[in-house]
């Protein structure tokens, strides 16, 4: 009797844990984007909040909408629809969903959960405990370990990496090389190594030109002080917002966009190219003989030239008081 009761259990348990399985895969094919983000409360509660699950689910809660301050929600949001669309499309025995929760959609469910602050992205674990964890608490069940450091970056690899680094997963969603890339590759080396030997004394003709390392020592440093390097060791976004309001400078003090990184780098080189065209312009100016390097630099009026030093310097106060508000434009602790 006992051992028919245990396989009754048994039973129940197993079929519980298909059912939740087969509900998740049949919610991902109906979404258009693939991913699930249209939970009633007792849903979520019943495939994220209770167990058994066999299969892990990667949760974004976001505030959205038209109405919503909060500039990085559009973006976290976008960055789900690719890394579930990619997931969809991969071979992999694991089973993952991507899903959302919104405040705009589901309030009910995020007043439940306790948010103190948006976006946030949890890593909900496959169990095999048949318990149940209360909304309010659910948080906090998961742990450290499974919450997502959204400064870690946006992309797909790096949620890939995040899954499978706490879920103890394999996921691989990298595509198979072909027969016919490999051979294109080979024929692409060849082709390049040909070119190069075919030009080569143009190639040495240019190499000796100094132009070309003060342009590219140019180019490099306005790269690197503009953030260049920050950006790719960080993995930072390359804007913020959203579509409908997109946001291109990061206010905050510890973080920037890629294209913030450029536009610095940009605004460096606007004021180093006044200074030197404000110094070369008034020496050949004042010059007695007049050197056929610098003659040219004559016809360049010094006010043009500082006017894109003052340019290049208030773009760069101008981002950083927008950053740091306090910094009030060079004016600080200054009350008179």
């Amino acid at each position: 009797m006992r051992l028919l009761y245990a396989v009754l259990i048994l039973s129940i348990w197993c079929f519980a844990e298909e059912s939740k399985l087969d509900f998740m895969k049949t919610k991902v094919s109906s979404s258009s984007n693939r991913v699930i983000d249209n939970f009633s409360k007792g849903e979520f509660k019943k495939h994220l909040a209770e167990g058994p699950r066999d299969y892990g689910c990667l949760l974004f809660l976001t505030v959205l909408g038209s109405d919503s301050s909060c500039k990085i929600c559009g973006q976290v949001h976008d960055a789900a629809v690719d890394l579930a669309k990619q997931l969809y499309g991969a071979k992999s025995n694991e089973n993952v969903f991507v899903v959302e929760v919104d405040y705009s959609s589901s309030s009910s469910i995020i007043s439940e959960l306790g948010l103190d602050r948006v976006p946030q992205v949890l890593f909900i674990p496959k169990t095999k405990a048949v318990r149940s964890v209360a909304l309010s608490d659910l948080i906090d069940s998961v742990g450290k370990k499974n919450q997502y450091g959204l400064m870690t970056g946006y992309k797909t690899e790096n949620f890939v990496e995040f899954i499978n680094k706490v879920g103890n997963m394999n996921i691989d969603l990298a595509k198979a090389v072909s027969k016919m890339e490999v051979i294109l590759f080979v024929v692409g080396i060849v082709v390049v190594i040909a070119i190069v030997i075919a030009s080569w004394k143009f190639i040495d003709k240019v190499r000796h030109s100094m132009i070309l390392y003060a342009v590219s020592g140019v180019i490099f440093y306005c790269f690197c002080i503009g953030g260049g390097m920050y950006s790719i060791i960080r993995n930072t976004p390359w804007n913020g917002g959203s579509k409908s309001n997109p946001e291109y400078i990061n206010k905050s003090g510890r973080n920037q966009y890629t294209l913030e990184g450029y536009l610095m780098g940009a605004a460096n080189f606007v004021g180093g190219l006044g200074v030197f065209l404000y110094v070369m312009s008034n020496r050949a100016a004042t010059s007695k003989t007049k050197e056929n390097g610098n003659k040219y630099f004559g016809y360049v009026p010094s006010f043009l030239a500082a006017g894109l030093l003052v340019f290049g310097w208030y773009s760069i106060l101008s981002v950083y008081n927008l950053k740091s508000p306090h910094y009030r434009m060079g004016f600080v602790g200054m009350t008179g």
